[in-house]
């Protein structure tokens, strides 16, 4: 699956107000990226999370601050850093988890 046929195949502008896209081993966050580029103004209540470790993080937060530092002015995403062997604590209502490449090492 490439990112181009998650942008268009997945019905996003069908999610119900407040949603989350929870990127669980996120790395730099490419996905999620896309995605809120694609609707960033068609669904202005759409927020991401990025979950990696510390270093990926990071370099999320440089990548993103270049491609889309309007998300993070907004608040619109967000790094957290979290080990995705332990449970997950985003538990919101409307939450989209995302793993991709994460269990290929396991």
């Amino acid at each position: 699956m490439n990112i181009a046929s998650i942008e268009v195949d997945y019905p996003w502008e069908s999610l119900p107000p407040n949603s989350t896209l929870v990127d669980v081993g996120a790395g730099q966050g490419s996905v999620a990226l896309h995605v809120l580029k694609r609707v960033y103004t068609k669904i202005p209540t759409l927020k991401a999370v990025l979950q990696d470790y510390a270093g990926p993080l990071k370099r999320a937060q440089e990548y993103w601050a270049q491609e889309l530092p309007e998300a993070i002015a907004d608040g619109r995403i967000e790094f957290e850093v979290h080990d995705f062997f332990e449970e997950n604590p985003r538990k919101e209502p409307n939450t989209i988890y995302w793993f991709r490449f994460v269990m290929r090492k396991f």
